[in-house]
């Protein structure tokens, strides 16, 4: 479902592409495209996309136990030729806007509700439903306006054929390609695919780990600091089985409590054949901490890594300390 009014083309739904101009190689009005798409930021040129989404949520319930907004992805497999990989995010848009005509510049937006969506080239995604639930209990409180999301990636130097994320829009003529979302009653059962944490303003406390087979083959987990006191985590798996994300974990203490780091769950960018590149930056401050990873499965069990000990000195300089054998 998606009506979100305005429907300034062929079906019933509110999406569109802001863009600076046609650098992008984007033709046509902006709400009646088959797809929308966001880009990374580029400071050669004025292709800088964004995709924009809304849905009418009126009639829907106001206590959930989770919200996905699933969308089908274009593949990109042919070339890139800079920006080649960023992190996306979702956006809450804090003002009305129109389908039939974008303004001369974007509405205002709020901080990221969703992310980071790594994006490398090539890929081949498919279907992907993203979890929502927290903007969307904000919508139906009334806390936020729904004025909708909007997608791109605050990363990025010179586009030029970049990576993107690019979904079937509701005006798609494969109705298999437009966007919807999947609601939960919370009496309903988790359903198997893509369960995920809820995400918390407040960090919760580490699980403890299940002692199940680990969804994934991780090849390396890697903390480095750096100025200002940002911490800059990277990991790379090997094999992915079964996995629907990850989640990272800090603490001032090898074996103090580890609160979480991120308020949505890292999603999964691979699979059981070939493994993928993740990175993650937090900004603890100053002192000493210890990172874990926990990588969830598609049962909502987790398997932890690490800990990583890293320092983030007084003068905003870092070492990093292999952690303890």
């Amino acid at each position: 479902m998606n009506d979100g009014t305005d429907n300034g083309s062929i079906n019933a739904g509110k999406d569109a592409i802001f863009y600076d101009n046609n650098d992008c190689q984007i033709i046509g009005s902006a709400g009646t495209q088959p797809y929308i798409i966001g880009l990374p930021r580029s400071s050669c040129n004025a292709c800088n996309a964004k995709a924009y989404i809304q849905f009418d949520i009126s009639s829907l319930p106001g206590t959930v136990e989770r919200v996905y907004l699933g969308v089908t992805h274009y593949p990109q497999t042919d070339y890139c030729y800079s920006n080649c990989c960023a992190d996306f995010y979702f956006y809450p848009v804090l003002e009305p806007w129109s389908e039939i005509s974008l303004p001369s510049s974007p509405p205002l937006e709020g901080p990221s509700v969703y992310g980071p969506i790594n994006i490398s080239f090539p890929n081949n995604f498919g279907n992907k439903e993203y979890d929502i639930t927290e903007i969307y209990r904000q919508w139906k409180s009334g806390l936020v306006p729904n004025n909708g999301l909007v997608i791109y990636s605050p990363d990025g130097y010179c586009n030029n054929a970049a990576v993107r994320f690019m979904v079937g829009s509701s005006d798609n003529p494969d109705e298999v390609m437009r966007p919807y979302l999947k609601i939960i009653d919370i009496t309903s059962p988790e359903p198997t695919p893509s369960p995920s944490p809820t995400p918390e303003i407040t960090p919760t406390p580490i699980p403890s780990p299940t002692g199940t087979p680990t969804a994934i083959t991780l090849a390396y987990f890697r903390a480095k600091a750096g100025k200002g006191g940002r911490v800059t985590l990277t990991w790379e798996t090997a094999t992915e089985v079964d996995n629907a994300g990850f989640n990272l974990y800090r603490s001032k203490r090898r074996n103090g409590r580890y609160t979480q780091v991120n308020n949505a769950i890292i999603p999964a960018q691979s699979d059981a054949v070939s493994g993928a590149s993740y990175r993650y930056i937090d900004t603890p401050g100053k002192g000493t901490f210890y990172y874990k990873l926990g990588d969830v499965d598609y049962y909502g069990k987790i398997t932890m890594h690490g800990p990583e000990k890293v320092r983030v000195g007084l003068d905003n300089t870092a070492m990093k300390r292999q952690k303890r054998k």
